[in-house]
């Protein structure tokens, strides 16, 4: 059985690439703090790397990502439990509820009667005609909707 021979002058020609590769990123100072990945190896050469921000990526490819999350909203079963479950996990059965505890300024209790004058001022904000800008939804109908808008709009960057 005759052993043949192996031509290895692409694998020379690669690794030579990478050592050149290697020495534009510049030496790596002994004792110098770097990220790990940050650091140039046989490994990550071909990480993939952007300079461009979350924002910029987000705002390239925003309307084809926003539209969809809206179709696997409306037709994955999927999807859909999982914005019904943020809606009863983060806004809750009954909405959001006020519970002003503001202590006295002297002692130690709660200043009772401006505790009331809160909730009841809170109470009659949430009633339909006060909370919303087109005056059409109660408190608890407009946080209602918030979770699944805010998941199916893909508007999970920050200041949007």
């Amino acid at each position: 059985m005759a052993i043949e021979a192996i031509d290895l002058s692409e694998a020379r020609a690669v690794a030579a690439q990478y050592a050149r590769l290697a020495q534009k990123s510049g030496p790596v100072v002994s004792g110098s703090r770097m990220f790990t990945a940050a650091q140039m190896g046989r490994l990550t050469f071909d990480w993939a790397m952007s300079i461009l921000s979350r924002d910029q990526k987000l705002w390239t490819d925003l309307r084809k990502l926003r539209s969809r999350a809206r179709e696997l909203a409306d037709n994955d079963p999927t999807a859909a439990k999982f914005l019904s479950l943020c809606e009863a996990n983060i806004i809750g059965k009954h909405g959001m509820r006020l519970q002003p505890k503001i202590r006295n300024l002297r002692g130690d209790g709660l200043a009772d009667a401006l505790n009331k004058q809160i909730a009841s001022e809170w109470h009659t904000w949430c009633q339909r005609g006060n909370c919303t800008v087109k005056r059409v939804l109660m408190n608890w109908s407009a946080c209602s909707l918030a979770p699944g808008q805010w998941m199916a709009n893909s508007s999970c960057s920050k200041n949007r």
